[in-house]
């Protein structure tokens, strides 16, 4: 029993790992996107071509949903890794009890 067990909690943290690496990577990527869209639109509003207000909301959104998903991924590989309760606990979905799950 004690082999089946820890092979199956090396592989439970390695999924988890890919997921939140996963995560920090999608993160990245809408920080970037997010980034290089508010320079382009900002040549929009600074040229008075259309109305920008309605520009900002796309770039704004993908800006905050990048940062959430970093800090999820960064919280998720950091915890995982240096086994930390505290970091693990912050990114569990809101429905998962603490005591409900064994790798804390």
């Amino acid at each position: 029993m004690g082999c089946c067990a820890t092979c199956c909690e090396g592989l439970f943290r390695f999924i988890l790992f890919i997921f939140n690496l996963g995560l920090l990577g999608a993160g990245i990527a809408l920080l970037v996107v997010g980034g290089i869209a508010s320079k382009e639109f900002q040549d929009y509003a600074d040229a008075n071509l259309f109305e920008s207000r309605y520009l900002w909301g796309p770039v704004v959104l993908a800006i905050v949903v990048g940062v959430l998903l970093v800090l999820v991924g960064f919280f998720g590989i950091g915890g995982l890794c240096c086994k930390n309760k505290c970091m693990l606990k912050a990114v569990r979905p809101p429905g998962i009890s603490p005591y409900s799950c064994n790798y804390y």
